[in-house]
């Protein structure tokens, strides 16, 4: 099987970072393995799906405060040790950060010096053999003063008590990470699931990092598992036989524990007294030979857990349970607009989405083709701060299909981009792309800007397109109407518009009813219009206004209108848009217009221009705009913006990125769109800062006009 198969979305926002409080109050849902049917309860339910004679197995090891921070000795430059094994003595392997800094013969002393290490030797993936001294009877006790809990990658959060990561029944210390399905149970749990006539019992197994290494190899049967120690008691071998014997279930608490029991079983075939290391890899087609039910954590995509969970339940049903968690509110809907702040009519908020939270304001950064042009992917717009990717429905539609789109687990798998995505509903393209248009009540029929063919596109069609690429948003289709232009026309197109989105509205509906939508989830945004008359604009957001959507945008402006139109049209139709749904300015714009447009209450943004004009070497900068390409700059060797922290200023100079466009290298240019989208991206959070210290007039008055300038 391939690692793509097991592939899902998983917004981060619904990753816990701590457990529920109490603890049993988690979310429960239950699989069942002879009907396929699913139900939804609370984690304190658990005691009414198990029989008397039932076994649960638990694995009680403890985590180690395991990453200690110290002083590299003599040059006291700081490091870090994450202690994953012990391997004799005081001698652990252990992960070390800057590892090509710390060779063997290296010593690091911790915290008041009463805890010291020497590396021994570098293994073959990196890892360090470490030997430790220190003034205390164990290593332990110096591990509780100074270290700290190795939190899986997830889990972003520190922790206030460190107690929180550890399971009420854990006792035997060697894990570098919780066997975090036991963290839902609390002891008046366990007591109550005991007077059932259902018997507890442990077993061990130090949960190593291995266990949060990503599986790179394409074939998931090639991916090799990190060993891990484990041991099982007398008592529960003799538990596990007699539970058997007596044809009641043996049920894993934890991947961990069915790991080792399945370890046992595939080495002795039976469960006997035993202790050793295993790097047992349980995935589809591996025979259990132990456990009869599973309980465990939903885990991340393309993880070694979930391919093990896909054993015990078919893939296709573990896929499935995913977004009937969201819908039957195990992962509550996430999808909230807050005002948190507000200077005059701009406004700092955050919209809440399944994909994840997004500051407001914010800019979408255009990947029309599900690609940033100039070279950029999913990860490069993570690393420059982007929050927000816009695709469009048009070309995509075109190419590479939705449908194919959808068959590839819709666009957060097919572009690897797990934040929020807006699709653009089509209808901007169909307008301003398309030739030999006809417009009716229906839709519009167009030729292909591609080849010519005639492509028939309507409400219906954009949201069934849109509902295959699976985005967090979805725009309505609508009529954008170029400027200038009649107001008897225009009128007309806005009752059309509004006839338009209330069809798409409906259409949604009917697609997340009959499971048709990649993203059940999936939002709808409205989109105004009026072209330049204020009264159709007005009249038209109080229609829209009323049809409750997920949000609202302003349409068919920056499309040739001067720019004091546009803002006035802005002004004009804000009082109107409701003050709870987040607002969205379509196509715009310059650094200028995105300031002026926070100035009247606008949220959202997006715009070709950051990434088409760096293409061209215009590029953006605290001082204003710069045309790279400029003889001025051939012996320049200061960055492009010696304010700016993206990767092109990071490391290169405006002479190196100037030659690059003069010998037409790529580079060049992707060096320029990324520095342009990182400019945009953090005028954005640079606005949000003003915003939250109250100081947002002074800074548009400084650099409404300034960054517009040409330099």
């Amino acid at each position: 099987m391939l690692k793509k198969d097991f592939w899902y979305d998983l917004p981060k926002e619904l990753i816990a970072q701590e457990p529920a409080s109490p603890r049993d109050a988690a979310r429960l849902m239950v699989l069942s393995q002879k009907d396929d049917s699913i139900q939804h309860r609370i984690f304190h339910d658990l005691p009414e799906y198990l029989e008397p004679g039932d076994l649960l197995v638990v694995n009680n090891s403890k985590v180690l405060p395991a990453r200690i921070v110290g002083i590299k000795q003599p040059t006291g430059a700081v490091c870090e040790l994450l202690l994953l094994r012990q391997v004799k003595g005081d001698q652990w392997e252990c992960l070390a950060k800057p590892g090509k800094r710390m060779q063997p013969g290296t010593k690091v002393s911790f915290g008041d010096g009463s805890l010291t290490a020497i590396v021994d030797e570098t293994l073959e993936d990196g890892n360090k053999f470490v030997t430790f001294y220190y003034d205390t009877e164990t290593l332990y006790e110096k591990l509780d003063e100074f270290g700290k809990m190795p939190l899986p990658p997830y889990i972003t959060k520190q922790l206030d008590d460190q107690s929180q990561y550890q399971t009420v029944y854990a006792k035997e210390l060697g894990s570098a990470a919780a066997p975090t399905a036991g963290l839902h149970f609390t002891p008046e749990l366990m007591d109550t699931i005991r007077a059932k006539g259902v018997n507890i019992t442990e077993v061990t197994l130090h949960v190593g990092l291995g266990t949060f290494r990503p599986v790179q190899e394409d074939e998931i049967a090639d991916h090799k598992m990190h060993s891990e120690w484990y041991s099982v008691s007398e008592e529960t071998a003799k538990l596990i036989h007699d539970t058997k014997a007596a044809g009641h279930r043996v049920i894993a608490v934890g991947t961990t524990s069915c790991r080792t029991l399945e370890a046992v079983a595939a080495k002795y075939g039976e469960i006997k007294a035993c202790s050793g290391n295993t790097d047992i890899f349980l995935y589809p087609g591996v025979k259990f030979n132990c456990i009869d039910g599973l309980i465990t954590n939903f885990h991340l995509p393309e993880s070694t857990l979930i391919m093990l969970v896909s054993a015990l339940y078919p893939c296709g049903r573990m896929h499935g349970c995913f977004p009937c968690a969201e819908r039957k509110n195990i992962m509550p809907s996430l999808t909230t607009y807050k005002l948190l702040k507000q200077e005059h009519n701009a406004r700092r908020g955050e919209f809440k989405t399944v994909h994840g939270t997004v500051q407001t304001p914010a800019f979408q950064n255009v990947a029309t083709a599900g690609a940033i042009k100039g070279g950029l992917s999913a990860h490069d717009l993570k690393d420059i701060g982007a929050q927000v990717m816009l695709c469009n429905t048009y070309h995509l539609h075109l190419r590479p299909g939705d449908k194919l789109v959808a068959e590839m687990g819709g666009l957060h798998k097919f572009t690897r981009w797990n934040g929020p995505i807006l699709t653009d509903s089509g209808g901007f393209q169909v307008f301003s792309l398309a030739k030999l248009r006809k417009i009716t009540e229906e839709g519009v029929t167009f030729a292909s800007h591609l080849d010519g063919h005639r492509i028939f596109m309507g409400p219906e069609e954009s949201m069934q397109i849109q509902a295959n690429l699976g985005s967090t948003i979805a725009m309505a289709f609508d009529e954008c109407v170029e400027n200038p232009a009649q107001h008897d026309y225009s009128k007309a197109s806005c009752e059309r518009t509004t006839r338009w989105l209330k069809r798409c509205k409906d259409e949604m509906a009917r697609l997340k009813h009959e499971g048709i939508s990649v993203n059940p989830d999936q939002l709808l945004f409205g989109i105004n219009q009026g072209c330049t008359f204020a009264d159709l604009r007005v009249e038209h957001m109080k229609q829209i206004a009323d049809l409750d959507l997920d949000g609202y945008a302003i349409g068919g402006l920056a499309v040739g209108e001067p720019t004091e139109v546009m803002y006035e049209m802005i002004s004009a139709v804000e009082p109107y848009m409701p003050k709870d749904k987040i607002r969205y300015l379509m196509g715009v714009g310059t650094p200028g217009n995105i300031i002026e447009a926070v100035s009247r209450g606008v949220d959202l943004f997006d715009c070709v221009m950051p990434s088409r004009n760096a293409r061209h070497g215009h590029l953006n900068t605290w001082g204003g705009i710069i045309n790279i390409k400029n003889a001025k700059y051939e012996r320049d060797e200061r960055p492009i913006d010696p304010a700016c922290g993206c990767p092109a200023c990071r490391n290169y100079s405006r002479a190196y990125i100037r030659h690059l466009f003069k010998a037409e290298e790529l580079l060049g240019m992707r060096l320029a769109v990324m520095h342009n989208l990182w400019f945009y991206n953090h005028l954005m959070e640079r606005i949000r800062d003003e915003l939250d210290a109250g100081t947002f007039t002074a800074f548009h008055d400084r650099y409404v006009k300034l960054l517009d300038t040409r330099i």
